[in-house]
């Protein structure tokens, strides 16, 4: 599942990942940005597996762009 968040007007955009993988949260989350086009706004990006994802779905961050992003991609 991918999951978009941004506030304001589009001048930063917040993108969570949830997929398996058996590396740790800095090497899988690195790779996806080196597999990611440039873009004209601040990205943060942040790749979970799902159990992570589960127990980080109490944080602010997290629950605040379930309540207010979008789905952009869901397998």
């Amino acid at each position: 599942m991918a999951k978009l968040a941004s506030h304001a007007r589009l001048t930063d955009l917040d993108l969570i990942v949830v997929m398996k993988s058996g590396e740790d949260f800095i090497t899988r989350t690195g790779r996806l940005y080196q597999g990611l086009p440039r873009v004209a706004v601040d990205l943060d990006l942040l790749v979970y597996t799902p159990e992570e994802f589960e127990r980080m779905k109490e944080r602010s961050f997290v629950r605040n762009a379930l309540e207010t992003g979008r789905i952009l991609l869901a397998r």
